[in-house]
Parts: structure tokens; C-alpha cells; sequence
């Protein structure tokens, strides 16, 4: 993989996991367990996963 992309990727996850943390109307137990976690990004990744998968079911 190209490590422009790996960079973009990377960059983009975290700029998501950001805005889930600063995101008003989210409730402090999403940021407990994202902050929780050994391993931050592979925590954001599983929350936005969770999120995503609510989204489609409220359709």
C-alpha cells in the first residue's frame, strides 16, 4: 500500500475519532470506553463500525 494512502487513512481515523469524542449529544460512556481501551484506534474503528450499523437499522 501506497504510504500517501497509509497517511490518509490514518490521518482520517483519527480526525474521526475526534469529532466522536468532542460530538455534543453523545454520552459519556462512549468516551469512557473509547478512552478505556489499550488501543485507541482499534476503538474508534469498533465504535464507528457500532454506529454505522445503527444507522442502517434506524432505516
Amino acid at each position: 500500500m501506497n504510504k500517501y494512502l497509509r497517511g490518509f487513512i490514518a490521518g482520517s481515523m483519527v480526525g474521526i475519532a475526534a469529532s466522536m469524542l468532542f460530538m455534543p449529544g453523545k454520552d459519556n460512556e462512549m468516551r469512557r470506553k473509547f478512552w478505556n481501551g489499550k488501543n485507541i484506534m482499534d476503538n474508534a474503528s469498533q465504535i464507528m463500525a457500532n454506529m454505522l450499523s445503527e444507522m442502517k437499522e434506524k432505516r
